[in-house]
């Protein structure tokens, strides 16, 4: 089955760019948050800006790394964004990570691995075992000193209490000698869910690291973000707003009305050579609320059960199709995509 083409948000890919412009040229942190509820495609849209950033001569050096952050830890958890965070920018999710990562990209990917480990074990060992697991960072063909730092990092981690305020500062040198290598690239996905220590120390790195070539781009739901445990990220947002033009990027398909949501399902239909009616666009953004992932979803099962079939280069519709009987974004469709 052939790949599924999303719309290109040009507009919204620029003001991403053009923040990471500044960071590069003018060497001074920038941090923007990109809003859209589930299926809204804030993933794809990240991926797609750090691929074309890869692909270009400017930034092909940059190194990125994402911490995620869930509902399960954002009571109890500590860190939890920046374990992430470290763990990619180290190595130790490699395996996880490069199965995504084209060929092309594996050599720049290993090597940047290498300079973050080299930076970590340099400038910050104290982190080992508390923002990374030491364990996995011997695996990475480093030298037989910095080996032995990280062995007897494991050791006095295991007993060792973790000062927030050393955390803070070892964290705030790593970044701050790691972007001066190369630029940083700092991804929190879903950030109303984020731990208290995360977020203090996202504070601080913002506040601490100004003239340092980082970008931090911080993904949320916008119909989530309104709960009243997630006022400091409310807060977070209206002060990057004040100080970066551009600081919010919405992809929020719900803010459309029923014309551009039309206009955006036909745009993606056409992307992936649908000659269908109009009565069919109607229906598939009906179906789909224009969501970006579950019209890749639905498109993808049209496909597969042959209520679309491929004629002469470009896919139509094969019968009159029973559009109550189709998953939809609010039963059958959300079954398929857990």
């Amino acid at each position: 089955m052939e790949d599924i083409v999303l719309v290109e948000r040009s507009r919204e890919q620029k003001a991403l760019f053009d923040l990471m412009e500044k960071t590069v040229s003018q060497k001074q942190l920038q941090m923007c948050f990109i809003a859209g509820n589930q299926g809204d495609g804030k993933t794809t849209f990240i991926e797609s800006f750090i691929k074309k950033a890869q692909e270009s001569n400017k930034y092909r050096k940059l190194q990125f790394a994402t911490g995620t952050c869930d509902q399960i830890t954002r009571d109890d958890g500590a860190y939890e964004a920046f374990k992430d965070i470290f763990s990619e920018l180290t190595g130790v999710k490699a395996n996880e990570i490069q199965t995504s990562i084209e060929g092309k990209y594996l050599s720049n990917f290993r090597k940047a691995i290498r300079v973050a480990t080299e930076t970590l074990v340099s400038i910050a060992p104290e982190l080992i075992g508390i923002l990374t697991p030491g364990v996995g960072l011997l695996t990475k063909a480093l030298s037989v000193s910095a080996n032995e730092i990280i062995k007897n990092r494991i050791e006095l981690s295991k007993n060792a209490s973790v000062k927030k305020d050393e955390v803070f500062f070892n964290t705030e040198e790593y970044f701050r000698n790691l972007s001066e290598k190369h630029p940083v690239i700092l991804i929190i996905d879903d950030i109303q869910w984020i731990d208290k220590l995360s977020l203090e120390l996202l504070y601080h790195l913002k506040n601490e690291l100004k003239e340092s070539s980082i970008l931090i781009i911080a993904a949320y739901r916008p119909n989530e973000i309104n709960e009243e445990e997630n006022s400091q990220v409310r807060e977070l947002i209206s002060i990057v707003r004040l100080e970066i033009e551009k600081a919010v990027i919405d992809l929020n398909i719900d803010n459309f009305s029923t014309t551009q949501r039309n206009d955006f399902v036909r745009s993606f239909l056409l992307n992936n050579l649908c000659q269908v009616e109009e009565d069919f666009v109607i229906e598939f953004s009906n179906r789909t609320g224009g969501k970006p992932l579950w019209m890749v979803e639905l498109l993808r099962f049209l496909r597969q059960d042959d209520y679309l079939v491929r004629e002469g280069g470009v896919w139509i519709a094969a019968q009159d199709i029973n559009w109550f009987s189709l998953p939809n974004q609010s039963t059958k469709l959300e079954a398929l995509l857990e």
